[in-house]
C-alpha cells in the first residue's frame, strides 16, 4: 500500500479520496488494487493531477486502457510534466474539463478564463481578483447585492465546480486566496484564443505584428520583447509579474497604450510612480502594491475613472489632496498613510468607496 506521506496534499480531493478515485478508474480489472510495481508511477501521476477530480478521473481512465507496465506509465508521467505538453495529453485534460466549462454561465466563463493571466502555481487574494473582475466589466449587477458580493458568488461557483482551488479560507469559511491547478491553467490558455495573451519564458505562441492584443500578461520576461511582438495600441489590460521589468521599458510600453483600463504592477521592481500611468485617462484599476514607490503625484487626480488604487506595502506615507477628485473610486488601499494627511481627512468626499484601508 502506498504511504500517505509520499503523496501531495491538495485543496481539491484529499489524498485518500484522490487515491481511491484513481485506483477505481485505473484498475477496474483488479477491483481497484494497484500492483506494487506501479505504485511509484501511480503516486507521481496522481501528484500531477493536483487534486482535481476531473483530471484524476480522465488520466486514470486513460491508464486503464494502456499496458499496465512501469515503462508505459513513466511515458505518460513524462508527457504530463513536459513544458510543452503533447497534444494527446492536453486533449485528455480538455476532454475532462470541457463539459464543466461549457455549462458555466457566459459571464462566469470570462471570469474563469481570466485565471490564465496568472503564472503557474500563482496564488491570488480574493480581494485582488474581485477588483480585477470589476475593473474588466465582467460582473453583472444583481438586485439586492453589491457588485463585490456578485463577484464573490462567481468565485464560489468556480470553487464549487472544482475548477478553482481555495488555498486558504477566512474564519467564516470564505475563500481568502485561490488558484487554478497548472493542468487547468493549460486548458484555459488552450481555449482562450484572443481573449488573453500570455508572454512567458519559452513561450511557443508568437504574437503576430498585426495582432490586436486586448489583455496581456507579461510573466518573468523582459519588457523589451514587446517591441517585436505586435502592437499594444489596442491593449486594455496589462498585468506584469516578476523582477525582469525595467522601469524605462515599462514607461515606453505605457506611453503607447493609451486605451489601458487595468494596470497591475504588484511586486514589480519600481522605486518611483510610473509617470506614463498619469496619461492613461481611461484607467480604472492601478495596483502598485509591494513596490518601493515613495510618493503619488498630484496629477493622480486626472485619472477620473479610477476605481481601485492599491498602494499597500509600499513606502507611500502621504496622499495628495487631489485624490478626492476621483469620484469613481471604490477601493483605496494604503496601509502607512499619515493620518493628518489632507487627503485622508477629506476622504469622505469619495462617495463610491466600498473598501478603504487607511491607518
Amino acid at each position: 500500500m502506498l504511504c500517505q506521506k509520499d503523496c501531495l496534499g491538495v485543496n481539491g480531493l484529499s489524498w485518500q479520496k484522490g487515491w481511491s478515485l484513481f485506483c477505481k478508474k485505473a484498475f477496474k480489472k483488479t477491483a481497484g488494487y494497484c500492483p506494487p510495481e506501479l505504485e511509484e508511477w501511480a503516486n507521481k501521476i496522481l501528484k500531477k493531477c493536483e487534486g482535481l477530480p476531473l483530471a484524476v478521473s480522465a488520466i486514470a481512465t486513460l491508464l486503464a486502457k494502456k499496458p499496465q507496465t512501469p515503462v508505459e506509465w513513466k511515458k505518460l508521467h513524462e508527457s504530463l510534466g513536459a513544458e510543452i505538453r503533447p497534444q494527446s495529453s492536453l486533449s485528455i485534460i480538455s476532454h475532462a474539463l470541457q463539459p464543466s466549462y461549457m455549462h458555466l454561465p457566459s459571464h462566469i466563463k470570462t471570469c474563469f478564463l481570466y485565471f490564465g493571466m496568472f503564472p503557474e502555481d500563482y496564488t491570488i487574494s480574493r480581494e485582488r481578483l474581485i477588483q480585477l473582475w470589476l475593473a474588466e466589466g465582467f460582473v453583472v449587477k444583481e438586485r439586492g447585492k453589491t457588485m463585490e458580493e456578485v463577484a464573490e458568488s462567481y468565485l464560489n461557483e468556480l470553487i464549487r465546480r472544482n475548477l478553482v482551488h481555495a488555498t486558504t479560507r477566512e474564519t467564516d469559511g470564505r475563500a481568502r486566496t485561490c488558484r487554478v491547478s497548472n493542468l487547468v491553467r493549460e486548458f484555459i490558455i488552450s481555449i482562450a484564443g484572443n481573449f488573453i495573451t500570455v508572454l512567458e519564458p519559452n513561450c511557443s505562441n508568437a504574437i503576430d505584428s498585426g495582432e490586436k492584443i486586448r489583455r496581456l500578461s507579461v510573466q518573468n520576461v523582459n519588457m523589451n520583447l514587446l517591441k517585436s511582438r505586435g502592437t499594444l495600441s489596442h491593449i486594455r489590460t496589462l498585468l506584469v509579474f516578476g523582477e525582469k521589468c525595467s522601469p524605462s521599458e515599462l514607461e515606453k510600453v505605457l506611453e503607447g497604450s493609451k486605451l489601458l483600463r487595468v494596470l497591475d504592477l504588484q511586486s514589480v521592481p519600481l522605486k518611483e510612480f510610473p509617470d506614463s500611468a498619469i496619461g492613461l485617462s481611461l484607467l480604472r484599476y492601478l495596483n502598485l502594491s509591494q513596490t518601493e514607490i515613495k510618493s503619488v503625484p498630484k496629477s493622480i487626480g486626472n485619472l477620473v475613472f479610477l476605481q481601485t488604487l492599491d498602494l499597500t506595502h509600499t513606502l507611500v506615507t502621504n496622499l495628495p489632496k487631489t485624490i478626492y477628485k476621483l469620484q469613481e473610486m471604490r477601493n483605496l488601499l494604503v496601509y502607512s498613510c499619515d493620518e493628518t494627511s489632507g487627503a485622508v481627512q477629506g476622504v469622505e468626499l469619495l462617495q463610491e468607496i466600498s473598501e478603504l484601508c487607511l491607518p
